[in-house]
This record gives structure tokens, C-alpha cells and sequence, in this order.
């Protein structure tokens, strides 16, 4: 089982908007949603449009020794990012096209088979 973080490391939930669906709104960009969750393995960035914010149109998945430290690490790179199409927040480690990096850096980047 993976450690717990303790809770001083945790977001504070008044620093995000807090979705329905357990999402947390990270930031609303002049090119629409910036938005982390968390699964069974790890957390995600989406971006969305302001249109259909319910949408995601990609994703970048982040891995960590514990879901929290997955979150942590995923807030961090949304917080950083500015949403801009054609870019890609930093540190992810799958992709929604397919492309996987080993270390979290372009130069270990390739596609799954």
C-alpha cells in the first residue's frame, strides 16, 4: 500500500473550485478549463473548452509512490501551464495520443504500442 501523505502536503480545498464530479478547477485560461482528478493509479491534467467544460479534449496522466503525490505533482504542472493549445504541461507521463515518457521529460518520449 502506498504511504499517506500528511495532510499539511494536501491541497487546501479552498484553493481550487471543487467539481461535481470530484475534478479540481485549477484555473480558467482565455483557451478554457485547466482541471485535475485523481484514479486508481495516479492524477490527470484535462483542458476543456469554456463551451463544454464537461469535455475534456486531452490528458496527461502523472504517476507518483501514492496518489496524493500523483495530485500533488499534477497541480503543480497545471499551476505552471497556461493552457495554450499546442502546448503540454511539464512532468507528465502518458499522454491521451499515446505517448509515454519513461522519467517525465521528452527525451525518454515514444508511443505505446
Amino acid at each position: 500500500m502506498d504511504p499517506e501523505l500528511p495532510s499539511e502536503f494536501l491541497p487546501a480545498p479552498e484553493s481550487y473550485s471543487r467539481l461535481d464530479d470530484g475534478r479540481f478547477r485549477v484555473k480558467i485560461t482565455e483557451f478554457g478549463y485547466v482541471d485535475v482528478s485523481t484514479d486508481l493509479t495516479g492524477a490527470k491534467i484535462t483542458d476543456s473548452s469554456i463551451e463544454d467544460g464537461d469535455t475534456y479534449r486531452r490528458h496527461w496522466k502523472y504517476y507518483g509512490h501514492s496518489r496524493q503525490l500523483a495530485l500533488l505533482q499534477a497541480l503543480a504542472a497545471a499551476e505552471e501551464w497556461d493552457g495554450q493549445p499546442g502546448t503540454e504541461p511539464d512532468g507528465w507521463v502518458t499522454a491521451s495520443d499515446g505517448r509515454r515518457r519513461l522519467d517525465g521529460t521528452s527525451g525518454s518520449e515514444c508511443y505505446a504500442p
